[in-house]
């Protein structure tokens, strides 16, 4: 036996029938997040998904506004447009996150409906500034040189320098904390072995003399 329709011909509900009732708002959960550290500063894409008591999307709700947000424990900044109304049940946010680096989300709703908090951490990277590079090339040189006089021409906090190590490497990204190239005062690159100075670091073998014809690296050529 068919089962009756649920519409009659004019358009009013067969008596004889009970309309489905479409899904309830009830429960917030987190649908699209970051697969891969964000970096601080930059937009990255979160979704929410408004669900019935069942934990079906309610795919006919387009009118509950979703606030996303971080955990009173969770020290940090989320900027961006933080609020957003669901369309087909999916609240859509770009975000940008300043804070730890690792960090989790919320989500709530309307009175009465239950919030959300992301399962894992987000993982967040800092933003590589020029400042940050200079920094960095800082700290690895004193750290190579200590115990030896600190030459005025290494960059860093308390000493003035004209061109940083950012501009050493002209726009290339270094290979922070690698014993194969370090950045020379001259914006060239020293070979492994040497300090920011051009000296051997100790325990290093030094090169070998230079070619006659070609003049080595800090020798005057032939004749000169």
């Amino acid at each position: 036996i068919s089962s009756p329709a649920l519409w009659l011909a004019d358009g009013q509900v067969n008596p004889n029938t009970t309309p489905t009732a479409p899904p309830k708002p009830d429960t917030l959960g987190f649908g699209s997040l970051p697969s891969q550290p964000v970096t601080m500063g930059q937009e990255f894409y979160v979704d929410v998904r408004v669900m019935d008591l069942e934990g079906n999307l309610c795919t006919t709700d387009n009118s509950t506004e979703v606030t996303l947000g971080l955990p009173e424990t969770q020290r940090g900044t989320l900027s961006g447009a933080t609020k957003a109304v669901a369309v087909a049940g999916i609240a859509k946010f770009n975000v940008a996150y300043d804070g730890e680096t690792a960090f989790h989300l919320t989500a709530s709703g309307p009175v009465g409906m239950v919030a959300c908090k992301t399962e894992k951490p987000v993982q967040a990277l800092q933003k590589l500034t020029a400042a940050a590079l200079d920094d960095a090339v800082w700290a690895i040189t004193n750290r190579e040189n200590a115990g030896s006089p600190v030459d005025s021409t290494v960059p860093g906090p308390s000493v003035g320098h004209s061109a940083p190590p950012s501009e050493y490497f002209r726009g290339e990204t270094p290979a922070i904390g690698a014993d194969d190239f370090r950045p020379s005062t001259s914006g060239s690159v020293a070979s492994k072995g040497k300090t920011l100075d051009g000296t051997s670091r100790p325990g290093s073998t030094p090169a070998g003399p230079a070619s006659q014809s070609g003049g080595g690296l800090g020798n005057e050529p032939p004749g000169s």
